[in-house]
C-alpha cells in the first residue's frame, strides 16, 4: 500500500512572527487541527475516521477525509526562513482505489497552493 503525499519548499523573506501570523491564517482557514508544535516543526491533522466509516469512501467529504500535515522551518540567513510543507492520507486503508486517490489528490494540491499562496503574499 502506498501512501498519497504531496509535498513544497518554498524560501521567504521576513520576521519570524510575521511566519507565525501567516501560518495561523493558513491554519484557521483550512481548520487544520495542531497535534504538536516544536521551535522548528508544527505536526497537524484534519478529518475524521468515523464519519469515514460510516459514509464509506466515496460519499465522505474531501475534508472530511483523515489526512496529517508537517510544516517545518529552517531559520536561514537574516530574515530568511525555508519552509518545508508535506500533506499526506492516514486513512489507514487501502489506497490503491482511484477515485480515493483522485480526491486525496485534488484536495492535495489546493491545500499546498493555497499555502503557498498565503506565506508567500505580503
Amino acid at each position: 500500500m502506498e501512501k498519497i503525499e504531496q509535498n513544497t519548499s518554498l524560501i521567504i523573506e521576513g520576521e519570524h512572527e510575521y511566519l507565525e501570523n501567516k501560518l495561523n491564517s493558513f491554519l484557521e482557514k483550512h481548520k487544520m487541527k495542531i497535534v504538536e508544535k516544536t521551535t522548528n516543526k508544527i505536526f497537524l491533522k484534519q478529518g475524521s475516521y468515523l464519519i469515514t466509516r460510516l459514509l464509506g469512501t466515496w460519499l465522505a467529504p474531501t475534508k472530511l477525509l483523515p489526512k496529517q500535515a508537517i510544516i517545518e522551518m529552517e531559520y536561514l540567513e537574516e530574515n530568511k526562513i525555508k519552509i518545508n510543507a508535506q500533506i499526506e492520507e492516514s486513512i489507514g486503508v487501502n489506497t490503491t482505489n482511484y477515485s480515493l486517490r483522485h480526491k486525496y489528490m485534488e484536495f492535495f494540491e489546493f491545500w499546498l497552493y493555497d499555502f503557498e499562496k498565503r506565506i508567500k503574499d505580503t
